[in-house]
């Protein structure tokens, strides 16, 4: 029996950038779950059939738009905790990177949710989404 190759959690990850000159990006501390999302969006066309008009029609779609984001969620910390609220604070682009074992992607995001959430008797939690805005860099991971 052979079983699959699988990744642990630290293999994939998002890194934010400092928006200097000469940019250097660094993974938040704290998030302790990812989810990549890639979003199509379609258009819905009915083709009626030529011969009997009475049948019923083919739908057929056609891609008009795409999109990527990054959904994170984790714990609170002193070491992270700044990034996230100035750049919700502030709004505007940020440049990211989303890291896989096999590619890189890289571009200009939105933080488009962002939440922190406190429980008596737990740690203050912190979860959120970031959007690249437009198709993100794909690149081999070095």
């Amino acid at each position: 029996m052979a079983y699959g190759t699988t990744y642990k959690f630290g293999t994939h990850y998002l890194q934010l950038g400092d928006g200097a000159s000469s940019e250097t990006f660094s993974a938040p501390c704290g998030t302790t779950s990812h989810t990549r999302t890639d979003n199509k969006s379609n258009n819905e066309t009915l083709v009626p059939d030529c011969t009997d008009p009475d049948l019923p029609g083919q739908l057929v779609y056609d891609e008009v738009s795409s999109s990527m984001q990054i959904e994170f969620s984790g714990v609170v910390t002193s070491e992270s905790i700044e990034d996230w609220t100035d750049w919700s604070d502030d709004g505007g682009e940020k440049n990211i990177k989303w890291v896989e074992p096999a590619d890189t992607y890289t571009g200009p995001a939105l933080l488009t949710s962002f939440s922190k959430t406190g429980e008596k008797g737990n740690r203050w939690t912190v979860s959120g989404t970031v959007t690249f805005v437009g198709k993100p860099t794909k690149a081999a991971t070095s």
